[in-house]
């Protein structure tokens, strides 16, 4: 519990090839697993074939990172792929904030969150197949400064019909900004 927490760092970083700080990791995910919560997962330049799924609170700041779920390996290791396909970040958890990241090629949202109080500032969506930022079943979230292009299903979207597959799933008192 707590003894584990507290010996994870707060601040950790993910880079492919040349390394841009410590405690480095080349995988979102593994960098997600290694941070504590309410810490920071800094994503510095690269591409990166991940769905990183956000299942803790915390900050994830790209800096020139590209997030492609689908390219060159299919990622289906989000919770909700048989329902909802890959996305280039999906948050699982409450008080996340995502900044900085480009996401494109996802089969589902580029950004999708399903939890409470994301904050989704500043970020890339283009081409992918459903939408750029989708918040569903997430309520007291914000979404400001963001970039949606080229999506099929759609640039931002509100809604609440996520119930039928996350339970409790309610979505209000989100804004767009």
């Amino acid at each position: 519990g707590a003894a584990i927490a507290a010996s994870k760092p707060s601040t950790v970083f993910v880079s492919h090839g040349t390394q841009c700080g410590r405690p480095h990791f080349s995988s979102i995910n593994a960098a997600i697993a290694a941070v504590a919560p309410g810490g920071k997962v800094v994503v510095c330049r690269g591409v990166y074939n991940e769905d990183a799924v956000v299942t803790k609170p915390l900050r994830l700041i790209g800096h020139h990172a590209r997030i492609n779920p689908s390219s060159p390996v299919m990622q289906t290791n989000s919770p909700l792929y048989a329902q909802a396909g890959n996305n280039g970040v999906t948050i699982a958890a409450p008080w996340v904030s995502v900044s900085g990241v480009t996401v494109v090629g996802a089969t589902g949202d580029g950004i999708f969150s399903f939890a409470n109080h994301s904050r989704i500032v500043g970020n890339r969506a283009f081409g992918n197949a459903v939408t750029g930022i989708d918040l569903n079943g997430s309520s007291w979230s914000l979404v400001k400064g963001n970039v949606t292009e080229r999506n099929t299903g759609g640039g931002i979207t509100l809604a609440n019909d996520a119930g039928g597959f996350i339970p409790g799933a309610t979505a209000s008192h989100d804004w767009i900004v």
